[in-house]
């Protein structure tokens, strides 16, 4: 349903070689800022116990993790997604 919206093939081909091609493991270090990690405990992609590693990797990472939901968290629970990212800002505009 969702894939259906890309453009045309060459754009979800690339997308596909993006997504396999690299992640954020190779980057986190790198990165300063605050970074808020979500996670699915449902994701048959990307397990939790490699997103615990991941948050790791990170200067500063807060990882949450959203019970009973598989890897496309924006189309499954997009409110609660919206909602921790909320906290997360708010407690940055807090600090």
């Amino acid at each position: 349903r969702y894939f259906s919206a890309f453009s045309d093939r060459r754009v979800v081909l690339e997308a596909f070689r993006a997504s396999v091609g690299s992640d954020v493991s190779e980057f986190a270090a790198r990165i300063p800022q605050r970074t808020l990690l979500i996670a699915a405990d449902k994701d048959d992609i990307t397990p939790v116990e490699a997103q615990y590693r991941l948050r790791a990797l990170f200067p500063d990472a807060r990882l949450y993790v959203i019970p009973n939901v598989g890897h496309l968290i924006h189309y499954e629970v997009p409110a609660e997604a919206a909602e921790q990212l909320r906290r997360f800002l708010d407690e940055a505009a807090s600090a």
